[in-house]
């Protein structure tokens, strides 16, 4: 048996076999899933191409650490920014992680601002 076969099985045997499991992720989970927060296409597929064009933003996060003249145009750019990543169906990544540990008593702790 291939050694990354025999770590998923032993990964399964923890999972099955805890009271309760503490996930940490960050940026990689989106990542994986399919969604780049750093570059143009980002910018597009959250429909936040007003925002590019107005301030010469390059990616989302680009937008997310801007210093805006006012704390109503950083808020608005986060209130749209959360708002698109809320209403973004989970994709596999997700709900594979989901399947694994679903099971269990769990607690997610992340960077990420996906829900």
């Amino acid at each position: 048996m291939p050694s990354l076969e025999r770590e998923a099985i032993r990964l399964r045997s923890l999972i099955d076999d805890a009271d309760a499991i503490i996930v940490g992720i960050g940026s990689g989970m989106s990542s994986t899933a399919g969604f780049n927060h750093y570059n143009r296409a980002g910018m597009a597929r959250a429909g936040m191409a007003d925002w590019q064009q107005a301030f010469g933003f390059k990616s989302l996060f680009e937008g997310f650490y801007h210093l805006y003249p006012s704390l109503e145009q950083q808020w608005a750019y986060y209130a749209r920014y959360i708002d698109f990543m809320l209403r973004e169906p989970a994709s596999q990544p997700y709900l594979d992680l989901r399947s694994l540990i679903g099971h269990k008593d769990y607690f997610i702790l992340s960077t990420n601002v996906d829900t």
